[in-house]
């Protein structure tokens, strides 16, 4: 292509892509100074063979996304055969013809797209933009997922932190559409809600849709969901649970949890407004669900650790015996040793090391000193 600017690849990296890896980083690259990010560039080896087409990144430490292998052109037709593929391996893993439920429908470099995610929630998309390129190409993806999927909205959710280290600012709103405030979904036989624009992530935590799912089938007995959010899990475990506390830490996730749990018919569901980690501690110093909210749970103890020991020889950590088994008058065989064959039992817990002129250096170190100290090293397992 006339024009196209050139970026050498070190061998190093050439390694890497032939592997199979999609990105290069900027010690494997060689770029003129000039290059501005967010570019296509033609990727070279030192010797000048074509690589692959990329997105060139200025200010990140990953110069180089690939997007193809091929001598092809990388224009507004090449992104849209990409949505379009994209659109296409979800319907046929995952239809959902009415739109009803929420998925991630764009994956980044999963679909060959770097730099891009969309999430739809029903009929609703969420897209961020992660790097200078698809930043650049942010109003041309809106127009290109518009004609693939209809939304009645769509939501930029530039607000993840990544975004700094590609230089770029954060900030969310809408591309296409007014704003749709909360959007109901279905999550399996549940009906979830998420507020695209001002919710967390892109509105839920989709990539726990399935563990959820999951976890709704092995529920029973009584449940606790810390970090609810929107009461995705506890609406799950609801479902065979007798009873699920979920605690969050924000009124407002408190309330999409709460109308979810309206919607669905879920009234074994309590959700408490609390610091899930304060509350946990709480329980566990308490020893049991005193707390109102929380006295449908099974009480919360701390589990036993056993003490260890460390050997004076080898470094190495060995349980502790039982202070049972040293009180006095116990009927222990052990505890009835007598002191000489105690001390006689002093070994290192494991064989000692050799080297071509006997015991290595440590080895001589160590029973110096347990001859000139016969109170210290180390005992074996349960003495």
């Amino acid at each position: 292509m006339s024009g196209e600017v050139a970026v050498v690849v070190s061998r190093h990296g050439v390694d890497r892509l032939r592997k199979g890896h999609v990105w290069v980083y900027r010690s494997d690259v060689r770029a003129p100074s000039e290059l501005r990010g967010g570019e296509v560039v033609r990727l070279e080896d030192e010797r000048g063979h074509f690589l692959g087409r990329a997105f060139y990144g200025k200010t990140s430490q990953i110069s180089v996304r690939l997007l193809t292998r091929e001598e092809e052109p990388v224009d507004e037709e090449f992104f849209a055969r990409r949505l379009s593929g994209a659109k296409a391996l979800r319907d046929a893993t995952w239809p959902d013809p009415e739109r009803r439920r929420a998925a991630r429908v764009v994956h980044g470099e999963s679909d060959l797209l770097p730099g891009l995610i969309v999430d739809r929630y029903a009929d609703v998309l969420s897209v961020q933009t992660l790097i200078e390129a698809t930043e650049a190409r942010r109003e041309m993806f809106a127009s290109l997922l518009e004609a693939q999927w209809s939304p009645r909205a769509i939501v930029e959710r530039n607000d993840a932190k990544v975004r700094a280290h590609e230089g770029l600012p954060l900030r969310k709103g809408m591309l296409r559409g007014s704003p749709p405030g909360p959007v109901e979904f279905l999550e399996g036989e549940v009906r979830l809600v998420a507020d695209p624009l001002e919710g967390q992530k892109t509105g839920a935590f989709l990539d726990q849709a399935e563990n959820r799912i999951e976890a709704g089938r092995y529920a029973h007995g009584r449940a606790l969901d810390c970090f609810t959010y929107g009461g995705a899990f506890a609406l799950q475990l609801a479902r065979r649970a007798e009873r699920v506390l979920a605690v969050d830490i924000s009124e407002d996730a408190a309330a999409l949890g709460r109308e979810a749990a309206r919607r669905t018919g879920a009234g074994n569901v309590e959700f408490l407004v609390a610091n899930a980690f304060d509350y946990l501690k709480d329980q566990v110093d308490e020893g049991s669900n005193s707390t109102p909210s929380s006295s449908t749970l099974p009480p919360l103890r701390r589990p036993a650790v056993p003490r260890t020991r460390r050997c004076a020889v080898t470094r190495r950590s060995t349980c502790a015996p039982s202070s049972s088994s040293h009180r006095a008058g116990s009927s222990s065989p052990r505890a009835a040793a007598s002191t000489s064959e105690r001390r006689s039992s002093r070994r290192p817990c494991s064989p000692p090391p050799r080297t071509r002129r006997g015991r290595c250096s440590s080895w001589r170190s160590a029973e110096r000193r347990e001859t000139t100290r016969r109170s210290s090293g180390c005992r074996r397992l349960g003495t």
